[in-house]
């Protein structure tokens, strides 16, 4: 079951159609504590809007495995998976994209980080434009665990870029390295941040009378 929140999704709502309208990206901040309900937020409101999503990207940043680039993989591999013919399509401009696909990273050279990281946000501005074929979400879960490369390399992929896209990114709490370059990614973005807080009493009530 699934109550209370009717704010956050509004806002949400909201921001939602500023993207449609402009075809531009936006940042969404989702912060609270863990089990507060931030993921949860995300895919009620997926659900709700279902019929105008056109896609959603996602991946998650885990604390418990040392994944290079943590959610960027994940959500490639994800596009992948759900679409195999997508890197024949980018042809080379899938090259910087190995080192986040297991089967693809042997092949892949880090010996220079610099042309590595150009190349990579180069291949996923392509991915990304290629896969939104209308208005799309893309979410990043538990940025707490991310590395303050994966947001650099995410300001860099949207920087400028003509897509409808909510970008969406929740943490518990972020860490110094990685608010740096939060910092700079909403200078990139129009930002609406989103602390979600306790329910109420009446909200844990209706919770509660839904269980039974």
């Amino acid at each position: 079951a699934f109550v209370g929140r009717r704010s956050e999704l509004a806002t949400l709502r909201r921001v939602w159609g500023a993207v449609v309208d402009t075809w531009r990206p936006q940042l969404v901040i989702i912060e609270g504590p863990a089990g507060i309900g931030k993921t949860r937020l995300v895919d009620r409101f997926y659900n709700d809007n279902f019929d105008e999503v056109a896609g959603i990207m996602w991946g998650r940043n885990r604390d418990t495995t040392q994944v290079a680039f943590g959610a960027l993989a994940e959500m490639v591999q994800r596009l992948v998976e759900a679409d195999p013919e997508v890197i024949d399509r980018l042809g080379d401009r899938a090259r910087g994209l190995w080192p986040l696909l297991p089967r693809f990273a042997a092949a892949a050279t880090m010996d220079d980080a610099p042309s590595t990281r150009e190349l990579m946000t180069e291949s996923l501005r392509a991915l990304l434009i290629e896969s939104t074929q209308g208005p799309t979400i893309w979410f990043v879960d538990d940025l707490q665990w991310a590395s303050p490369d994966v947001v650099s390399i995410m300001e860099s992929v949207v920087d400028d870029l003509a897509v409808p896209v909510l970008v969406i990114v929740t943490a518990r709490s972020v860490p110094a390295a990685v608010a740096v370059r939060l910092g700079s990614l909403q200078r990139v973005l129009p930002t609406t941040p989103m602390k979600l807080d306790a329910l109420s009493i009446d909200e844990v009530a209706e919770l509660l009378d839904d269980e039974r």
